[in-house]
């Protein structure tokens, strides 16, 4: 009889017990086949120039000026997606509106040489031949392929460097999760949440860029993130579920993310062309790049929200702190006169970023 007993206890415990377990869900990328999700990314990153340091032939330049640098870029980048079908977590066939695709980028520079002062200002601004137009993203044997809507009127290369994924699928566990519970994030990832969509083909135009900001970083090359970050990644990017809203009626999953990225990348190519387009064709001086080594590095942490209901994207922010280093060496041929020069840049700031979807 005892042991009955305890045998019932046991069983009647078994489901106390089991609701006791962490409920385990499955947060996914699953829109309903006519799904219409507009969504919005802005970033903003300020940096100011921490040391600056110039050698001629291994020896520092008396004529070398005292400079002071800030710069603030920004993106807004909006995109209208029409999930026309899904299979297998991800879409056979989208139609996207890139709504707008824009970017500036202003800097205020004081320089100091020899007693004299000089300050300066630059302003610019970038948008994309693609803002207004709609693109469709067909997927075959694993790869997309990308067209124009019959009877649209585009050029083509405009095409070449778009990218499908702009829903930030690739930050969801790949499994059921528990709250609490937390998973890798795949690192280059981050290229997807800073330049989303691939190379938007953005033209910068800009006002001032002369002089001293002259001796600092391109202005394309800041404003172009992901060409900075296709290096070398390495560090930690992970994402944990910490509980769930409810929003106008929609279960909303809430996941922490935090990072700490190193990214080394190779500029060589990039500076030469720079240096190319810099140099008048009657200047007399030739400059040979042999080295251009942009370090940069990312630490912060923010939120994501996924409507775990319509199984898409509900919005995200985050805050980082960043530095960025540059190194380069470069021979210089003036009139016959062969020098080295080396040229080393420190920066940081913090970078702000913010997606909404509806």
């Amino acid at each position: 009889m005892k042991n009955f007993t305890l045998t019932l206890l046991g069983l009647g415990a078994a489901p106390l017990l089991l609701s006791a377990l962490p409920t385990r869900d499955t947060i996914s990328f699953a829109p309903a086949d006519g799904t219409s999700v507009t969504s919005t990314y802005t970033m903003s990153t300020e940096m100011t120039l921490d040391d600056m340091q110039v050698l001629m032939n291994g020896e520092e330049n008396p004529m070398m000026p005292s400079i002071e640098m800030d710069m603030v870029s920004a993106m807004e980048i909006q995109v209208s997606d029409t999930y026309i079908s899904m299979a297998d977590g991800q879409p056979t066939r989208l139609k996207r509106t890139y709504d707008t695709v824009q970017t500036n980028l202003t800097g205020e520079t004081a320089m100091e040489m020899m007693g004299e002062a000089q300050n300066e200002s630059i302003l610019g601004s970038g948008t994309s031949a693609l803002e207004g137009e709609t693109v469709l993203f067909s997927l075959k044997d694993g790869e997309y392929s990308k067209a124009w809507p019959e009877g649209a009127e585009a050029d083509d290369d405009l095409l070449e460097g778009l990218l499908e994924d702009i829903s930030l699928r690739g930050m969801l566990p790949t499994g059921e999760v528990a709250e609490g519970e937390s998973w890798d994030i795949e690192l280059d990832i981050l290229l997807d949440v800073m330049a989303p969509g691939g190379d938007l083909s953005m033209e910068m135009e800009m006002d001032g860029q002369e002089g001293s900001m002259g001796m600092g970083p391109d202005a394309d090359m800041m404003s172009d993130v992901r060409k900075l970050l296709s290096g070398n990644l390495s560090g930690s990017f992970t994402g944990k579920l910490s509980g769930y809203r409810e929003v106008d009626g929609a279960k909303l999953a809430v996941i922490e993310i935090e990072f700490e990225i190193d990214c080394a990348t190779d500029m060589i190519e990039t500076i030469r062309e720079q240096m190319q387009e810099s140099l008048p064709p009657d200047a007399g001086v030739t400059m040979d790049v042999s080295t251009a080594d942009v370090s940069y590095i990312m630490e912060g942490e923010g939120e994501l929200l996924w409507n775990a209901s319509a199984g898409h994207i509900a919005g995200m922010t985050f805050e980082a702190e960043v530095a960025m280093g540059m190194e380069t060496t470069m021979g210089i041929d003036a009139g016959g006169q062969q020098m080295d020069m080396e040229m080393n840049m420190e920066m940081s700031g913090a970078t702000t970023l913010s997606v909404t979807a509806k």
